[in-house]
């Protein structure tokens, strides 16, 4: 619902689930529920620059 409102008032808002541990499908599922394509998950710290760069590349597009 935060998401949701945010949102409407034209903030972006992503999630980031970095997690050391395999990610399992009903945690995916729960996050996109709630952050739709702005989910963003990451198995292991060393991938997230290749994880987060094409992210933020989507949401300074969007912003043009």
């Amino acid at each position: 619902e935060a998401v949701e409102r945010a949102r409407k008032f034209g903030i972006e808002v992503f999630n980031v689930f970095l997690s050391q541990e395999p990610i399992t499908e009903d945690i995916e599922q729960t996050i996109h529920n709630i952050y739709g394509q702005f989910a963003l998950f990451v198995e292991g710290v060393e991938h997230l620059p290749s994880h987060l760069s094409p992210l933020l590349k989507k949401l300074l597009l969007k912003s043009l």
